[in-house]
């Protein structure tokens, strides 16, 4: 995690211009996070039609056991980021990287990078596995 310390989230996130990505279940004020977005990058809620990325926040592990199937088959679906609370933060409900990872591995993904999105949220970016 440390190459990106310090780095805008954005560039953590991978969120390029022209990307369209959607957001379930985050925070109400996460969009506000971003300064700004690159050219053509829009964020929108998570059934607005095709995306590009899905960042899915997920609160402990009966959400993520309920949803991780739906939110997987999404077909056109290229980068999938799922977001679990830190150990130790107020939303802390005993989800773990380890779980997260086997949800997403069990469903055809493969995770191959990690990010600290705040104080709150720690999340791994999945792409289809080939």
């Amino acid at each position: 995690m440390d190459a990106y310390g310090g780095q805008p989230l954005l560039k953590k996130l991978s969120i390029k211009p022209d990307m369209v990505v959607g957001l379930l279940d985050a925070p109400q004020d996460f969009p506000a996070t971003f300064e700004s977005l690159p050219e053509g990058t829009q964020l929108v809620e998570a059934g607005a039609g095709k995306l590009d990325m899905l960042l899915w926040f997920v609160n402990n592990q009966e959400v993520l056991d309920q949803g991780i199937a739906a939110v997987t088959q999404k077909k056109d679906l290229r980068f999938l980021w799922i977001a679990w609370p830190k150990k130790g933060s107020s939303l802390d409900a005993g989800l773990t990287q380890p779980a997260v990872r086997q949800a997403g591995l069990s469903n055809g993904w493969v995770d191959y990078k990690i990010c600290s999105i705040d104080a709150d949220w720690s999340a791994l970016l999945f792409a289809r596995h080939r």
